[in-house]
């Protein structure tokens, strides 16, 4: 007959188990395509993450306020998500999709996997090989992408057209107001420099950081971002 002890450590078993069971159901799924490697308040398509899982193809990473979620898909290709963010994450071709819909992440990407990041309105990424970078999308429909290590290139989904975010620059994207069908790509006639009038963006290009998170990544593991705030 077995002992207390035991039947404690079947019990936590069981619980072990019966918890991580719908991730295994979902990885079983689809092809793997990254890990998980620390979460907290972190839902996979809907099921909570233990702390630690794996990501799979279109698979849908989200935290809750407060949360935060560490993804690895290589040695040299990270993902940090901030609080209240949702990410979809797919792969081809060498490159590795982040389909952002609200909220913060922070990104590494170099070595031979590209990590770019889609918002509803824009793509970001590298403009050479390797970058370090934060996307933010905020209140009232403004994004925020900070290059923190290399340059960036941000296109524009409808029109195509291709800005360029260079190293320790940041660009905060609006909509832009009263803009003038056909100049798309003209310096607006007021403008400072670095601000770019584009129909239907207002592309502002400023020093530094350009959002308040704390990001560690130079040349350790990726640090991952607090909630974002303005320039």
């Amino acid at each position: 007959m077995p002992n207390y002890s035991t039947c404690k450590q079947l019990i936590r078993l069981s619980l072990l188990t019966l918890l991580t069971s719908p991730l295994l159901l979902v990885a079983a799924s689809q092809p793997v395509i990254g890990s998980i490697m620390n979460s907290s308040h972190a839902t996979l398509g809907g099921i909570t993450v233990p702390g630690q899982g794996t990501l799979t193809r279109d698979a849908v990473l989200s935290t809750a306020k407060g949360g935060s979620a560490l993804v690895r898909f290589s040695a040299d290709t990270q993902a940090g998500l901030s609080g209240e963010t949702s990410v979809r994450f797919s792969s081809a071709d060498g490159r590795v999709s982040a389909k952002l819909s609200s909220g913060t992440m922070a990104v590494k990407s170099s070595g031979n996997e590209t990590l770019v990041v889609e918002t509803p309105k824009f793509k970001i990424e590298p403009a050479q090989d390797q970058a370090v970078y934060i996307v933010a999308m905020l209140a009232g429909g403004t994004t925020i992408v900070s290059a923190r290590r290399g340059n960036l290139a941000v296109t524009e989904t409808n029109s195509g057209k291709k800005h360029v975010v260079p190293e320790g620059h940041y660009a905060k994207i609006s909509k832009a107001p009263g803009a003038v069908p056909g100049q798309a790509g003209a310096p607006a006639a007021s403008a400072p420099p670095g601000l770019l009038n584009s129909a239907p963006v207002l592309f502002a290009i400023g020093v530094g950081a350009g959002i308040g998170v704390g990001f560690g990544i130079a040349e350790g593991p990726l640090g991952l971002p607090a909630s974002p705030s303005g320039p």
